[in-house]
């Protein structure tokens, strides 16, 4: 058995939703009964970004998030390293505790690259990351 299937999952994400809008908490059940996402944003201009995500990254892991434009890559990643909360779920650590304290050395150390070159400048000011133009 490869050493990567015993190893502890450092991140555990369980049932993660985001719901993108004022209130989202009252569109949830909504998006519990199963109605599409075009839907949602019709009917009440929420827009859904995450539904049921359940993933483990283990040490050592090579972990890659793809698809298509729109898919929630980026979403999924700003949870990672807490740039956003998620509506509902869990992201568990096996350093949940430490994690508090080491948010901002986290936020560094996560990489994250956007097609946006707008929002890469104005990423590129905040404190979460560190962004050069080559």
């Amino acid at each position: 058995m490869h050493n990567s299937h015993k190893k502890k999952p450092l991140i555990q994400i369980r049932g993660l939703y985001k719901l993108f809008g004022k209130q989202p908490e009252k569109v949830m059940s909504r998006v519990h009964r199963g109605e599409s996402k075009d839907q949602i944003l019709a009917d009440t201009g929420h827009t859904l970004g995450l539904r049921d995500i359940n993933l483990d990254v283990k040490a050592g892991e090579i972990f890659v998030i793809m698809g298509l434009s729109g898919s929630g890559k980026s979403t999924l990643i700003r949870h990672f390293n807490r740039l956003i909360d998620p509506t509902e779920g869990e992201i568990r650590s096996e350093m949940q505790d430490q994690l508090i304290g080491l948010q901002s050395k986290l936020q560094k150390t996560i990489v994250f690259i956007t097609h946006d070159l707008d929002e890469a400048l104005r990423l590129g000011g905040s404190s979460h990351c560190h962004f050069e133009r080559w």
